[in-house]
């Protein structure tokens, strides 16, 4: 069995904070291997493996046909960036894709990290297997909110699998447009909440349903520099 991990880097990411992702990834034992997918050149992070987002025909397709066709809600401004489908398509094509195109086996766990996320501690397989305990799935579930998916844990079968086809299709497709909310972490709990014979072990200890990455075993070794806690804001 082998950790996978994985994130994403576009945009502006680097400069304003994946460069502390890259600067404390150290913390990870050098048998997790990183897969960082990103729309530029980082010549300054040696130890991952490179994707790059316009090798991905999912996100090409949907960047194409939102081009040709964007959808549009008109809400309070406040709440625009739930309906804002072209900024989260990344987070939801990346996963499938990589996972696809991968050699890796069932029993193998994948890790989603978001890069706005630091390692203060040791990071090994041990650490991870605790954390998934021996379900199929690790995440930050705020139910009625949407989950937390700045960190989501996978151990590869055919369920997560079909889980992490049916995040990336709901936008490829676009029955996204069919979903209340359009956004990464909602359509994420659509994807996996679709069988429910998924077991999940909710992170989440509390009745919190604000930034609970803190109040997690995921703040033993891991810090989620979210929204406004981004170097220079959010």
């Amino acid at each position: 069995m082998k950790v996978h991990a994985c994130s994403l880097m576009w945009g502006t990411a680097w400069e304003r904070y994946g460069h502390l992702f890259a600067q404390t990834f150290d913390m990870w034992d050098e048998s997790i291997d990183l897969t960082l997918v990103t729309d530029n050149s980082i010549p300054f992070f040696t130890r991952p493996k490179f994707v790059y987002l316009k090798d991905i025909p999912g996100y090409t397709h949907f960047k194409e046909q939102w081009e040709e066709h964007p959808v549009k809600v008109f809400v309070p401004d406040q709440h625009q960036w739930k309906y804002d489908a072209m900024k989260w398509v990344p987070q939801a094509v990346t996963p499938h894709y990589v996972i696809s195109k991968s050699k890796w086996k069932d029993g193998d766990i994948f890790v989603w990290l978001d890069a706005d996320t630091t390692f203060h501690s040791l990071i090994d397989q041990e650490w991870i297997e605790k954390v998934l305990d021996g379900h199929d799935v690790a995440c930050l579930q705020r139910k009625p909110v949407h989950t937390e998916i700045g960190f989501y844990a996978l151990r590869l079968n055919d369920k997560t699998r079909a889980a992490m086809k049916r995040f990336h299709d709901h936008y490829v497709n676009r029955t996204v447009f069919d979903l209340k909310e359009w956004h990464s972490a909602f359509v994420w709990d659509a994807a996996i909440d679709a069988d429910p014979s998924i077991t999940i072990n909710n992170l989440n200890k509390t009745n919190d349903k604000t930034h609970v990455f803190p109040l997690s075993i995921l703040a033993e070794k891991i810090i989620h520099n979210k929204g406004h806690r981004k170097p220079g804001g959010g």
